[in-house]
């Protein structure tokens, strides 16, 4: 499922990144392994492996130019950048000013004291850590928040079989961040969340495109996708003089709100949310119209 992802992974540090040098360490990243076939807990190499197969390719550069060049090539993905703290605290100022596309930032140093005064002006999208186990098993769980976010938003627009598809991968994904994390107790509650009777693979899977026909613009199912927090619809006051008027106004501008998203995320690389967007603006024109014919 990684290539379908829009996701690349890039590590950067001197050492790691420099070919034939930490080979073990790296061979964890580079194997082919499939996730779901019973794999034996208790594997950082498993979590590893999983990654790559359900969420992205990771690639290895040694110095700041390479990583940027990977960055400038790879302009239809959105990409996770993984630093040593020594070469972090150059790349994240110059990549985070440069290259939006670059959404999550992931430092791992042996101290983490030695980084905070620069790391501080970017704590909203960077995160540092200590151990290598560490770094990785927050990095999984939040991917696979991502992917349950995007599968809500599939289901806002009656798309079962990519809602269970990204509710799939991130029970996967959960499921060997906790095996990885032993022996402390798992982490449960997205897990929770997606499985069993009412889970969401449920939901997704018993969605029938059938649904489109009885349900209407104010039920629950469109409201999983919304418009962005900080997005103002309206910049002043407008009168009408009568209801159709302000509904038709209304429609309009949330359509429109949707259609900006889905170009400013077309623009990031998030081909997913975009195609989701564009839909959910045309379900809104539908059920709108389906309303007035009734």
């Amino acid at each position: 499922m990684s290539d379908e992802n829009g996701i690349y992974c890039i590590w950067l540090d001197l050492h790691i990144g420099i070919l034939g040098k930490y080979q073990t360490f790296k061979e964890k990243f580079q194997k082919s392994l499939k996730p779901i076939n019973g794999l034996p807990p208790n594997s950082i190499n498993n979590l590893i492996l999983c990654f790559e197969q359900e969420v992205a390719p990771i690639k290895f550069v040694s110095n700041i130019d390479d990583a940027l060049a990977l960055i400038q090539n790879e302009t239809d993905k959105r990409i996770i950048l993984i630093s040593s703290g020594s070469l972090g605290k150059d790349a994240v100022p110059l990549i985070y000013k440069n290259y939006p596309r670059v959404y999550s930032y992931y430092i791992f140093c042996a101290n983490i004291l030695n980084y905070l005064d620069w790391a501080m002006d970017y704590l909203h999208c960077l995160k540092i850590f200590d151990h290598e186990t560490d770094l990785l098993i927050r990095l999984t769980r939040d991917i696979s928040q991502e992917f349950i976010r995007l599968g809500r938003s599939y289901l806002a627009v009656y798309d079962g079989e990519s809602a269970r598809k990204c509710f799939v991968t991130a029970e996967t994904l959960e499921t060997h961040a906790n095996d990885a994390n032993s022996p402390n107790p798992p982490v449960r509650r997205c897990l929770e969340m997606l499985q069993g009777p009412n889970g969401l693979i449920e939901k997704s899977q018993n969605l029938k495109d059938d649904q489109r026909t009885d349900e209407t613009i104010g039920s629950n199912n469109l409201l999983i996708y919304t418009i962005e927090d900080d997005t103002k619809l309206v910049d002043g006051i407008t009168r009408y003089s009568n209801v159709d008027d302000l509904v038709d106004k209304l429609v309009e501008l949330v359509v429109k709100k949707y259609q900006q998203q889905a170009e400013t995320h077309m623009h990031e690389g998030q081909r997913q949310l975009a195609d989701i967007e564009i839909r959910m603006a045309n379900r809104i024109e539908y059920e709108v119209q389906k309303l007035r014919e009734s």
